[in-house]
């Protein structure tokens, strides 16, 4: 980092409108699940597409896929966790479908997708807990903090 450059805080900041248009949506990604696709369910205003996050102290550039891809060219990006990592992978594979389309494999039962462009694979590992879980009863349920979940550790 050169010295005149200072740390940006990306939380820090606010929603403002934008007049481009988003990257993808619900009718060009078919990674969007029916039940999360706003446009083909209905709503009649596109208008929350044109939305953008605006740091207070710095820029934040658009998402570039290209550059992303070449970024992780040769490598291996796993999602581990529930849905909030599903949605994050979701989105970034629509985002990145719009320059190369990637080839969905299962792999030792969970899902990879292979941007063979780059030799770049994108995985995702279901564990609604990255912590060992135990169910002793019907109405209990015991998480070991201390203890990581076997299911996705290697």
């Amino acid at each position: 980092m050169a010295v005149d450059e200072k740390l940006c805080d990306y939380s820090n900041g606010k929603w403002v409108r934008t007049k481009r248009d988003p990257l993808y949506n619900g009718t060009t990604c078919v990674k969007i699940h029916k039940t999360q696709n706003c446009l083909s369910n209905g709503r009649p205003d596109p208008g929350f597409l044109h939305w953008r996050w605006r740091p207070s102290e710095c820029d934040l550039p658009r998402f570039d896929p290209n550059t992303f891809l070449d970024l992780i060219s040769n490598k291996h990006v796993a999602f581990v966790g529930d849905s909030l990592s599903r949605n994050h992978l979701d989105s970034l594979l629509c985002m990145l479908s719009t320059v190369s389309n990637p080839e969905s494999v299962r792999h030792k039962g969970s899902n990879w997708w292979l941007f063979r462009s780059h030799n770049a694979i994108l995985s995702r590992y279901w564990s609604p807990f990255l912590v060992e879980r135990k169910i002793p009863g019907p109405l209990y349920n015991t998480v070991y903090l201390d203890r990581v979940n076997t299911r996705w550790a290697f």
